[in-house]
């Protein structure tokens, strides 16, 4: 997996610029990685385009984050819905009961 791109937008918000990619990386729903990151930090953020395309969806989130603070988020989500518990496999699907 490839690391994540974190930029700052201005002095209050971090921005991951290739979300989206990562997510697909992962075969999970952005959306679903968002909310986990967001109630992991107790912070607010959305995603949202670059502006000059939709395909680059980064994720900006209103808390000041260094890069091993997003990589260390990345890992936690993998053991914790990625990861088989007990092959350790990491091609799961994420299926709701």
């Amino acid at each position: 997996m490839k690391p994540p791109e974190v930029n700052r937008i201005g002095k209050k918000k971090t921005a991951i610029t290739n979300f989206t990619s990562l997510c697909k990386q992962l075969d999970r729903h952005p959306e679903h990685v968002m909310n986990f990151f967001l109630g992991d930090l107790g912070a607010e953020g959305s995603l949202g385009s670059l502006g000059f395309s939709i395909f680059f969806i980064n994720l900006a989130i209103k808390n000041i984050l260094q890069p091993k603070q997003i990589e260390n988020l990345f890992r936690k989500y993998i053991i914790e819905f990625v990861q088989c518990q007990i092959c350790k496999r990491q091609n799961t699907d994420l299926v709701k009961d």
